[in-house]
């Protein structure tokens, strides 16, 4: 299972440093994109940890993530839910992430 997790944690920081070439380069939906899921696979890798989650867990594990994050902190659970809706904007809607601010 460490073989799985520090795997996940790899592609994590791929997936952060990927957004922060992107923020450098503009393309702020696409690094939305990207950071919320470095993050969310570090939550993931703790949840797995904590016995909350299977590393193949696949449905619901977006909010079981989020609801693990809020209880253990309520300021990073807002941080989380910050980065999800970002996410969901630069994914779903027409709105540009950037104007968020």
């Amino acid at each position: 299972m460490e073989t799985n997790c520090q795997k996940l944690i790899d592609k994590s920081e791929e997936n952060w440093n990927l957004a922060m070439d992107l923020c450098g380069d503009g393309q702020y939906n696409a690094a939305a994109n990207r950071f919320y899921y470095s993050i969310f696979q570090v939550v993931k890798v703790y949840a797995i940890k904590k016995g909350k989650m299977k590393l193949e867990d696949r449905n619901g594990v977006h909010k079981i993530a989020k609801d693990l994050v809020r209880s253990e902190d309520k300021k990073l659970g807002r941080i989380y839910g910050d980065a999800e809706n970002y996410r969901a904007t630069a994914d779903y809607l027409l709105e540009d992430v950037s104007k968020n601010n």
